[in-house]
C-alpha cells in the first residue's frame, strides 16, 4: 500500500487478488489473509499494527 492511497482502495485491490487466486484454486484461510493485509500496510502505520 502506498502512503497516499486509501485503506478502502488497498482492501479492494487485496480482495481482487485473493479472488483471482481463489478462481485458480489457490486459497488462504482468514488468519493468513489477515497477516498478509497487516504486512502490506505502509511503514507509517507501524504504530497501529498490533498482532
Amino acid at each position: 500500500m502506498s502512503e497516499n492511497s486509501s485503506v478502502a482502495d488497498h482492501l479492494n485491490d487485496f480482495n481482487t487478488v485473493v479472488n483471482m487466486l481463489a478462481s485458480v484454486t489457490i486459497e488462504f484461510d482468514e488468519e493468513v489473509r489477515a497477516l498478509l493485509i497487516l504486512c502490506s500496510l505502509p511503514e507509517s502505520w507501524n504504530s497501529l499494527v498490533m498482532a
